[in-house]
């Protein structure tokens, strides 16, 4: 977020950012009805909602229906207020270099890796402090830990989604072949075996790139470190011994792969990890489609649109 804007400006752009976080947040945790109520019960507008100004973000971020959701969602607020949002090419190149144009973007994506590296002094120059009082913004709906803080204490970036990793599963078809739907890494190897033996040439697909293996490995092995302090500290110290804790998640994929579950084929036909995607998993062969969580949200607009 920009120095340069106006605080009240600072105001309404923070309030897209939480609103992006409250309309991802549902996918980790549950909330009850009543949590939801004293949720919105508790929010108010901090601006007069008569309030006129134009609001530019800028990212790398291809889900729009995602983006229209919370946009859609931030206007019921400030329905005088314009926003729009630009995909940059090859954004973490030219984010720099955007921000010293004359349209410098109002809000922009920053990642944590990007603290500390020379060619994005002037990213984080640019950038408000979020936990300046003077703002009037309330960080405490934020879990302590999920917040970057530089040595002064000051805030440069919140976070605003996060990403969930799993699969598109084709209930049709785990219900026409009478298999269950795994719930283990076992059922998983029975279920690709059950769907290879009728004839199914890829039981499991999904976006061929150096990505795969992250998309197949990452949830297991944060699963098994979250609750083991010890692996987490020898982690973030990148302690050459801490590699064991990645064993066992590596050898399962690398066993995974070992079988003809996976057809490399069929995934190299898929051209990227969105759209491209979708309207695979739409042509009805592939029974589970290793994604990006956030992907669903686009199902429901393309369905239509798919042969």
């Amino acid at each position: 977020m920009k120095k340069t804007l106006m605080r009240p400006l600072c105001l309404l752009a923070m309030l897209a950012l939480v609103l992006g976080l409250f309309a991802c947040g549902g996918s980790g945790q549950q909330t009850t009805g009543t949590e939801k109520a004293a949720q919105q019960d508790e929010f108010a507008p901090a601006l007069d909602t008569k309030t006129a100004a134009s609001i530019t973000v800028a990212g790398s971020y291809s889900n729009f229906e995602a983006l229209e959701a919370v946009f859609d969602q931030f206007k019921e607020y400030y329905p005088n207020v314009d926003l729009s949002y630009v995909k940059l090419d090859d954004y973490n190149q030219t984010i720099a270099t955007a921000l010293e144009s004359d349209e410098a973007p109002n809000v922009f994506v920053s990642l944590p890796w990007m603290r500390d590296k020379a060619e994005y002094e002037g990213l984080f120059a640019a950038a408000e402090d979020l936990s300046d009082k003077s703002l009037g913004i309330n960080l405490d709906c934020i879990r302590e830990g999920l917040l970057l803080k530089d040595a002064d204490g000051s805030v440069p970036m919140v976070p605003i989604f996060t990403t969930t990793l799993g699969m598109l599963v084709n209930e049709d078809l785990f219900e026409k072949e009478g298999i269950a739907i795994p719930q283990t890494y076992d059922e998983l190897l029975a279920a690709c075996k059950s769907f290879k033996e009728k004839g199914y040439a890829s039981p499991l697909a999904g976006y061929m790139n150096d990505r795969m293996g992250y998309y197949m490995t990452y949830p297991d092995i944060a699963y098994n470190v979250s609750n083991d302090p010890d692996a987490i500290a020898a982690l973030n110290a990148l302690k050459p011994e801490a590699g064991e804790y990645l064993r066992p998640s590596m050898e399962r994929l690398a066993d995974f792969f070992s079988y003809d579950y996976f057809d490399k084929k069929t995934c190299e036909e898929i051209s990227d990890d969105y759209e491209s995607i979708i309207f695979r998993f739409f042509e009805g062969d592939i029974p589970m489609m290793v994604a990006q969580g956030d992907i669903a949200s686009g199902t429901g607009k393309r369905e239509a649109m798919s042969e």
